[in-house]
């Protein structure tokens, strides 16, 4: 199949994934502009409820980053019809806080250029840390963590990491970002009390500009 991307198609962590776990999912989604079916599980309408769910989640995290006082954000999910918001807010707010002192981004877009194309990428907080380093945080309602080693390959996990090591210097930070200096954390609500921390290095972003550039091109 012959993919003539739209005009000014921004790649995503979101889009590249779908590109490099099917490339027909693709056509269809971003060329053809065809909605893909849902995916197939045992329960798609508690699937779709779960998803749906963490949504309003990530609204509610963003407003309580933003400055929302905790006991509102508490307040607007003790009226949310899933009883999940409620035991996710409660481990957030008990773990979460401490580990983000610094100057925070809050849903922080960044993007550059890589074989002609624009890669964007959107964190859900970006930390940057008085010693200079930065953290990528982002938050998760699946039921469960998966292995850090499958998050290591995950496109997120390469891109966001890459985007801003490559974009620093020309974003709004106005710096430039060593791999060394950046670190992605993931955080599951299903087991608030911990964290993924999957740091960066120099030789990771050269496997991922090459990894990036070869999958655009093709």
């Amino acid at each position: 199949v012959n993919m003539i991307l739209p005009v000014n198609f921004d790649f995503t962590q979101g889009n590249l994934q779908d590109f490099a776990d099917c490339p027909y999912r693709f056509y269809l989604r971003y060329i053809l502009q065809i909605q893909w079916p849902a995916l197939i599980v045992n329960d798609a309408l508690e699937f779709e409820e779960r998803v749906q769910a963490g949504v309003r989640f990530h609204r509610l995290i963003q407003q309580f980053l933003l400055g929302v006082p905790e006991d509102r954000i508490s307040e607007m999910a003790a009226e949310d019809p899933s009883q999940m918001l409620q035991i996710w807010l409660d481990g957030f707010f008990t773990n979460v806080p401490a580990w983000i002192t610094g100057e925070r981004s809050v849903e922080a877009s960044f993007a550059t250029t890589l074989a002609g194309q624009r890669l964007v990428a959107k964190f859900d907080l970006l930390l940057t840390s008085p010693d200079g380093s930065f953290t990528i945080f982002d938050w998760k309602t699946a039921k469960k963590p998966p292995r850090k080693e499958w998050l290591l390959e995950r496109i997120q996990t390469r891109l966001y990491r890459f985007v801003l090591a490559r974009a620093g210097a020309t974003s709004s930070l106005g710096v430039a970002v060593k791999p060394e200096k950046i670190s992605m954390s993931y955080w599951y609500a299903s087991h608030p009390s911990t964290r993924i921390d999957l740091p960066y290095n120099t030789l990771a972003y050269e496997q991922d500009q090459a990894y990036f550039s070869a999958l655009i091109n093709e």
